[in-house]
């Protein structure tokens, strides 16, 4: 009886979990659907075809290139529409999604009748747009150039629009306008096919004359943005966001400069970031007046244009604030792919081993921050399609910088089959377009000989948990089992789409995967496992395409951060070091950069743009000194607590392992974590895309196990690591030697020091 009981319990409890999984399924399908009203792309130019062979770029480094004169006649008036192809990045990308309805500047320019691009609507007499009627369609999504007024009522306020009627009264009665504490003159247009604004404090009087500003302090902030993309979109404007971020410094007096297409959110292509950063300015210029200095600021993307620009082009900008940084994009790919490859074997192929419940012993292999017990961004869909696969739901019992922060980003980057905004292209370009980071640079990378993008992935010889075996936390049988099953990527041309469901447009909720298994060497099988190779090609053309970050900087940058790393966010501290390494390795001396990092909420980046403008105005007074005589020296590297306080300001402030020195006060306050090629072997500076190899033997023969004995081990790592192990000692594979000093020449005849 008592049987009969418990099993109709048992029966009734699993009904109502999976009542309870398709409640919350029905739930997520309707708030998960792609929106309908979206313009979608629906054809591409006759000569597009994605799979062209491509060689790797093997030409000069843009340091070196004379970019050629712009034919363009700025500025451009309102009115008037920008350049649309670039000067130098070409060849233009299709397919590409017009966006500048979505920023609220209405529809664009009508440039063809046969299909290419979006479809362009008829406007009625009331402004709105009737989408039953197509009038034409762009393929390049031009604008004419706009301006508009935006006023503050009060400090702290948001910015409001001022409505074309009040403007129009505003012409002939001044008296009509509101009486707003400040006000902005935003011009926005399109160039080289991305939305631009600019964006200036103005006095009140100075409403509808196209003059410059009595309110402008004569400097302008170029602002960068970071995300992650791939390219074939134009970007969205948010103004609403500009204003609130930078609101302190429009209220100062400073002038904005600002594109879609210098914000990695819709592109990593940095020959057309400076293209459009170059075009933008120079639309600045010749509408509002030479600036005394340009200053970079952004984060994340916005850090890594700043750095790879301050070495590709010099005068772009003059000064940077890193926000969040890294030194690049593409040494940062070599970690954040690991991830899901060491998630899915702790989590499936190793799932046994109790030693990986606990998330600390995950954070020994992988680096990055784990957090015992911390809610998995992704756990809610793991329980959810348990039960719809009739399995005792469970989550995850902890949370990393992998699971929250590079799942989901991991297949933007490397899938070749997968677009979160599918929906917004036709079926037909969806079929044909390779979509990921790697074909967005295919121009550089290059292809394979079927015309698939060349990744740059690469883990040949990686031996990972290598620091933890020699510090005893792994024992040396995980360590070879760890390395023989954990495999690599399979190539781009075998990779299928990820089942996210709709993020992906691939299969139910049902058959959603956490990890992305069946696009990895084992299959999800545990089973000796490929490791991936890059084409040393591709990799030469990171660097020689300025890609690459090498630690070419000759301008004033501080690289800002709130400390993140126990908070699972993809923006560690670590990335910082490795950006000032590789300045070192360049210079021998690094005084161009100061590291500064604060506690949330305080916000030190006016703190930072006042320390920028001394040394800049010192720079503007003494020209024949060089950059680290006029710093001011009171500014160093330095670090805040959440209130504000200063804690330390000083040479010494972020000393410790990485540069062989007693640990210093900010570092002891905000330690830096760690990352997986890290614990491999590679050293701070963390460029290696492709490491040079060694045989096994030879790799104990020269002590690289010690303290461990692995001479008895020595088939079993021989059959792991057939063509031999990483040396981090050797220069690493595809990096350019006379590149490299031709780059150091550069430096030390600079005025760095």
């Amino acid at each position: 009886m008592k049987c009969r009981w418990l099993l109709t319990i048992l029966i009734l409890g699993m009904l109502s979990a999976l009542g309870v999984g398709y409640y919350y399924y029905l739930e997520l399908e309707q708030s998960m659907l792609p929106p309908s009203d979206k313009n979608k792309v629906l054809g591409t130019p006759d000569a597009f075809n994605f799979y062209n062979v491509v060689k790797p770029y093997a030409g000069e480094h843009p340091r070196f290139i004379k970019r050629p004169q712009d034919p363009f006649q700025f500025p451009i008036l309102p009115g008037q529409t920008g350049p649309i192809t670039p000067l130098f990045a070409g060849p233009m990308q299709y397919p590409f999604l017009c966006q500048t309805e979505e920023s609220g500047l209405g529809q664009p320019i009508i440039d063809n009748h046969s299909g290419v691009g979006i479809p362009v609507y008829e406007v009625l007499e009331d402004g709105t747009i009737n989408k039953d009627v197509i009038k034409g369609y762009s393929q390049d999504c031009a604008l004419p150039t706009q301006v508009h007024y935006y006023y503050q009522l009060e400090a702290k306020g948001k910015y409001t629009k001022l409505s074309p009627e009040a403007l129009i009264r505003a012409q002939s009665n001044l008296h009509s306008l509101p009486d707003a504490k400040h006000w902005l003159r935003i011009e926005t247009g399109t160039i080289n096919r991305f939305i631009y604004a600019l964006l200036l404090p103005i006095a009140k009087e100075e409403i509808a004359l196209d003059s410059p500003s009595s309110r402008w302090n004569n400097k302008l902030i170029y602002h960068f943005k970071g995300g992650i993309s791939i390219g074939f979109h134009q970007g969205i404007l948010k103004l609403k966001h500009i204003t609130k971020d930078l609101e302190q410094s429009l209220n100062d007096g400073y002038a904005i400069a600002y594109s879609t297409g210098t914000e990695t959110s819709n592109h990593y292509d940095i020959w057309l970031s400076e293209d459009t950063a170059m075009r933008v300015k120079k639309q600045f210029i010749t509408r509002y007046g030479e600036p005394l200095y340009t200053v970079g600021l952004g984060g994340s993307g916005g850090a890594i244009q700043q750095y790879l620009l301050a070495q590709n082009r010099p005068g772009i900008i003059d000064a940077g604030i890193a926000q969040y940084s890294y030194p690049d994009m593409v040494t940062q790919i070599s970690y954040a792919l690991d991830c899901e490859l060491f998630d899915y074997y702790f989590d499936v192929l190793d799932e046994d081993n109790e030693h990986w419940q606990d998330w600390e012993n995950r954070e020994r292999l992988l680096g990055l921050s784990h957090v015992q017990g911390a809610e998995n961004k992704y756990g809610h869909f793991k329980m959810i399609t348990d039960i719809l696969r009739f399995k005792w739901p469970s989550a995850p019992a902890g949370a990393s910088e992998c699971s929250n922060g590079w799942r989901g980003p991991h297949a933007t980057i490397n899938n070749p089959a997968f677009n979160a905004d599918y929906f917004q292209y036709s079926e037909d370009i969806r079929s044909r377009t390779q979509w990921s980071h790697w074909s967005n640079l295919v121009s550089f990378y290059g292809t394979d000989d079927q015309g698939w993008a060349n990744s740059l992935f690469d883990n040949e010889g990686v031996q990972y948990g290598l620091a933890a075996l020699k510090t005893g936390d792994i024992n040396v049988e995980t360590f070879i089992s760890l390395n023989q099953h954990i495999g690599g990527w399979k190539p781009q041309s075998e990779m299928e789409n990820e089942y996210y469901w709709h993020f992906s447009g691939q299969g139910e909720l049902y058959q959603f995967k956490l990890w992305s298994q069946h696009n990895m060497t084992h299959n999800g099988e545990k089973n000796m496992a490929a490791r991936t190779q890059a084409n040393p090609g591709a990799v030469a053309a990171a660097y020689k395409s300025g890609h690459l970050f090498t630690g070419l900087l000759e301008i004033p940058i501080i690289d800002l951060r709130h400390y993140l790393d126990e908070t699972l966010d993809i923006h560690h501290s670590w990335a910082s070091f490795s950006t000032r390494q590789r300045i070192e390795s360049m210079f021998g001396k690094s005084d161009q950069q100061l590291i500064w990092t604060a506690m949330k909420p305080h916000n030190p980046v006016p703190d930072a743009l006042e320390a920028i403008d001394q040394w800049m105005m010192n720079i503007r007074e003494n020209p024949q000194k060089s950059l680290a005589s006029n710093r001011p020296a009171n500014i160093n590297d330095r670090c805040y607590d959440e209130s504000g306080t200063l804690v330390f300001d000083g040479k010494s402030a972020w000393d410790g392992n990485w540069n062989q020195r007693p640990e210093g006060p900010c570092l002891q306050k905000y330690p830096m974590k760690s990352s997986s090629r890290l614990i491999a072997g590679d050293n701070m500076q963390s460029e290696t895309l492709k490491c040079a190899l060694q045989p096994v033997a030879k790799a104990i023969e020269n002590g690289l196990y010690h303290p461990v004995d692995m001479t008895p081990y020595l088939s079993q790592l021989e059959s792991t690591f057939p063509t031999g192990v990483c040396d981090y000692e050797q220069t690493p594979i595809g990096k350019p030697s006379t590149l490299m000093e031709r780059l150091k020449a550069s430096a030390q005849s600079s005025n760095v020091h």
